[in-house]
Order: C-alpha cells, then structure tokens, then sequence
C-alpha cells in the first residue's frame, strides 16, 4: 500500500461473521438481547464511519475539477506567455459581474490558498503546486474508495450477523 496506504483497517475493527449463533451468544456471556443491541450499536458506529468517509470522498471530488480548473488557467498563462501574445482575461469581481483586462506580460499569479489567504507565485511555482495537489488528491480518493469498501463490507458482515441473531432471539422467546 506504501506511504499513501489507509489505516481505516486498523482504527476500524472488522467484523465477525456470526455462523453459529447459538455459541456466539453463549460465548458473549450475556443474553440474547443484550448481543443483539451490542451488534445494533457496532453498526451504528460501521454506518457513521460509511458516512463520514463518503462526505469527505465528495468533498475531494468537488475539489479536484477546481484544482484542474487552475491548472488548466496556468498552462493556458504559460503557453501565452511564450508566445508574447497580449492576452484578453475576464475578472470575476462578484457574482454575474466581470472587468475584461488586456495583460502584455503574465510572470506571476495569485492562488488562493484558504481562510483568505492568497499567495503570489511565479508560473512555474503555481504549475509545480497546483500539479502536487491535484496529484495528491487523486491519491487520497483512491484510498478512500478503498476505506469505503472495507467499511462497507464491515455493515454487510454486521447486517447480516443482526440478522442472524435476530432470528435466533425470535427462536428463543418462542420456546
């Protein structure tokens, strides 16, 4: 997996697969509604993982068309800018209201970095920055792709040793 890899497999136990209910009950020590709530609270904490994975998975995704976005602003300033062609660029300076400009010459360009914070970089610094983000990014929505599946393979395993218990309570309470 390397430097990259996930640890979600470490910090989120796996499941246990329940195939004979009736010693897993024995073996928990306790009664059979008390195992049934114990694995209900499992799969609320499995689910709120699940969720707190896929918001962060949707923020990324939203946040690398940005990231392309600027990269795709700073090539097209580069290639321009070899060229020594004067460039026409449209300002947004609010919502729907924009200023044209015509820039002679484009060696520096301010990214915003967050919390209001912008930066002067030179082309190439902004190319170099913008290219390791975005590379970072796609590697953090492979791993979390990966985190995803391990979680949710977690609730599958879970729903069904719910349901297996379940039906063995059912079985008990009626003799």
């Amino acid at each position: 997996m390397g430097e990259n890899s996930s640890v979600i497999a470490e910090v989120v136990p796996k499941a246990t697969f329940v195939e004979n209910v009736q010693a897993y009950v024995k073996e928990s020590g306790k009664d059979v509604d008390l195992v049934l709530e114990d694995v209900r609270d499992m799969l609320q904490r499995y689910s709120h993982v699940e969720q707190e994975l896929q918001q962060r998975k949707q923020r990324l995704q939203l946040k690398q068309p940005e990231i392309e976005k600027c990269l795709d602003a700073v090539n097209m300033l580069i290639e321009r800018n070899d060229s020594g062609e004067d460039m026409d660029l449209d300002f947004s300076l609010s919502d729907h209201v924009y200023a044209r400009a015509t820039v002679q010459h484009a060696g520096y360009v301010g990214l915003w970095l967050g919390a209001g914070v912008m930066v002067e970089y030179s082309l190439d610094e902004a190319k170099a920055l913008l290219e390791e983000q975005l590379q970072s990014c796609m590697r953090q929505l492979e791993v979390l792709a990966d985190d995803c599946n391990y979680v949710r393979d977690q609730v599958t395993t879970t729903e069904v040793a719910l349901a297996r218990i379940y039906n063995y309570s059912v079985g008990v309470k009626k003799k």
